[in-house]
């Protein structure tokens, strides 16, 4: 039997409306568009119920774990980094405290300070006198108190006890604080390591050094303390040596001799008084009687009088000399060191080596030698042999009237005014030849006789020869503009200090006489060097330590005080108890402390604001 879709293929009538198999095709058709649209209608809200997939999920919990994990770096770091800051500020504070208390003391011990420390580690030391034990103390014992600072290993902690002193005998301590720490007040903690050192103690210095350590979680904190006692003491341990009992009563007991002045510098020839105060404790002693004592001098007209007036000889070569003032009937003193200047040599200088006849030229001396002083650098002026119609004056200023024969020699004599009465006074010359009158023409010279300026400063400008007034200009002044400039009536020539220190310039001045010709003008080149800093010598200097120091440099270029110099040194004199160093505008000044002992430094002074301005020199301190 025929379907009636194969009569409708076989009479082609598909498709037609009027075909009933044309007809359940569409029926058909549409059936199946409408299911396929409500199967992805349903897969659409099965995707959409279902959410992430599976690997998205890992990816995104893999990115949250990195995000997580260096967040948390970043958050432990800076929790370390606090903590080790907060411990290295605890252990500082903590040992800085110690180091503080420790120093109110001990600085001021009137009688002795002993300090001892147990060699092993494992057995605390007894103390023999007062019987308490610990890894280390220090007792600092004076006329009404004595201090004992103890130290337990094992607690990490740092304790003092106060006892009374009365007529030479200190308190003594109770059972309980002889068996323990526990009536004794703290004074630091955390303290791993402390070490004390009384060796120092002596005629030549008065130190006690003590290591601390102290250690706060990860943080160890380590210093040395250098205490530098003010007064005389011993280091004993005895109270039969730190408080003698004598027949006498004296009804005080002398613990300080203080002399001044403090280090001055004496010329030989020259005389100075002492003074001494005799202290009990904190107060001047009833007795002020002292010995006076001078060691050290080689002359022996170097003597110091029973009032305390050092003279010090002409001829005394030692540069330093020991003044000793002890308090009669003890063994306290005072001592202080006593510089003399030693003056080796003078370099006269002049900026016209052929002054003319009827002119003047100006002349400067530069005093040489070891611990001079303003008044040891005085010269005075002379013509010698004399010559008629030469003459100068006080300030180095040689005037030679018109009469004065041309090719006449005059030598010029700068001797050093402290020495002018010795046998062989100390002096520097220079020889100058008179030229024809208004040979040559006048010359033009700086107030200190040479031809430099400086940078930063002022110096006055001359004519030698020339009687008149003059009008003064620059007719060159090597690109400097307006860096430098000059009076015209006076002279005075003034430079910027922010020039080229590296640079030399030559500028041409021109003075023309008031009333003159052009003629008659007298032009001349004055340098302004580069800066530079160089030692008077090149070999090394030795010092004396407890002395004072001053060794001359030449500044160049330059108008500078000391406050625009700097002074380092290796090894540095900042770690040398007593020690400093400091520069004036010539004058490489040290106060070597007289604890210092034998040692080398390597000493430099250089600009503050340039560092490449600088010189070096050698000085050997000895004892």
């Amino acid at each position: 039997m025929a379907v009636k879709g194969d009569c409708c293929f076989e009479t082609g009538t598909w498709g037609r409306k009027d075909c009933g198999c044309s007809k359940m095709a569409e029926k058909s058709e549409g059936l199946a568009l409408k299911q396929r649209r409500r199967q992805l209608e349903s897969n659409f809200i099965t995707d959409a119920n279902d959410g992430m997939s599976l690997v998205e999920v890992i990816i995104a919990l893999a990115i949250m774990s990195i995000v997580l994990f260096a967040a948390l770096q970043l958050v432990l770091s800076g929790t370390r980094m606090y903590t080790k800051t907060s411990e290295s500020v605890d252990a500082q504070t903590e040992a800085q405290l110690l180091e503080s208390q420790l120093d109110n003391l001990i600085v001021d011990a009137e009688c002795s300070v002993y300090a001892c420390e147990s060699s092993d580690p494992a057995a605390p030391v007894t103390d023999a006198v007062s019987g308490f034990s610990a890894d280390a103390y220090i007792k600092v014992f004076n006329t009404s108190l004595a201090y004992y600072i103890a130290w337990d290993r094992t607690e990490a902690k740092v304790y003092y006890l106060e006892k009374n002193v009365t007529d030479g005998s200190v308190e003594e301590l109770s059972d309980a604080e002889k068996s323990g720490f526990s009536n004794w007040y703290l004074m630091g903690e955390s303290v791993t390591v402390f070490s004390p050192d009384s060796s120092h103690i002596g005629e030549k210095q008065r130190l006690v050094t003590i290591k601390i350590q102290v250690v706060k979680g990860q943080v160890h904190y380590e210093t040395i303390q250098n205490i530098s006692l003010r007064n005389n003491v011993l280091e004993s341990n005895n109270p039969d040596e730190i408080y003698p009992d004598d027949d006498v009563d004296r009804g005080e007991t002398i613990t300080e001799v203080q002399i001044s002045p403090r280090t001055p510098a004496i010329n030989r020839g020259s005389s100075v008084e002492f003074h001494a105060i005799v202290k009990s404790g904190g107060s001047t002693a009833a007795s002020q009687e002292v010995d006076w004592k001078v060691n050290g001098a080689v002359s022996a007209g170097t003597t110091i009088s029973s009032t305390g007036v050092l003279t010090v000889a002409p001829d005394e070569s030692a540069a330093v000399i020991t003044v000793t003032a002890t308090a009669k009937g003890t063994d306290v003193y005072g001592q202080t060191s006593v510089v003399v200047p030693m003056i080796s040599s003078v370099l006269v200088t002049t900026g016209e080596m052929t002054p003319p006849a009827g002119g003047r030229c100006y002349f400067t001396a530069q005093v040489a030698g070891l611990n001079l002083n303003a008044e040891s650098r005085e010269v005075l002026w002379s013509v010698e042999p004399v010559v008629s119609g030469a003459s100068i004056s006080a300030d180095g200023v040689l005037s030679i009237s018109s009469g004065v024969t041309p090719g006449t020699v005059i030598t010029v004599r700068a001797t050093v005014r402290v020495t002018a009465s010795d046998v062989s006074p100390v002096y520097g010359e220079c020889t100058v030849t008179v030229g024809e009158a208004g040979s040559g023409g006048p010359h033009i010279t700086t107030e200190t006789g040479s031809n430099q300026i400086t940078r930063g400063g002022g110096t006055t400008l001359h004519v030698s020869g020339e009687s008149r007034n003059v009008i003064w200009s620059i007719i060159d002044d090597d690109g400097l503009g307006d860096k430098i400039s000059i009076d015209p009536a006076t002279g005075q020539i003034t430079t910027a200090r922010d020039i080229d220190f590296t640079k030399d310039y030559s500028i041409t001045v021109k003075a023309v006489p008031a009333g003159g010709t052009s003629a008659e003008a007298v032009v001349q080149t004055i340098v302004l060097p580069k800066v530079s800093v160089t030692f008077e010598q090149t070999e090394p200097y030795t010092i004396p330590a407890g002395t004072i120091g001053r060794i001359p440099f030449k500044l160049e270029g330059l108008a500078a005080t000391g406050l625009e110099l700097s002074v380092s040194s290796t090894p540095s004199f900042s770690s040398q108890s007593g020690t400093f160093m400091y520069c004036t505008g010539s004058e490489l000044v040290i106060v070597a402390g007289e604890s210092m002992g034998e040692q080398e430094l390597s000493v430099t002074v250089s600009l503050i604001d340039n560092a490449t301005v600088r010189s070096t020199v050698i000085i050997n301190v000895v004892n």
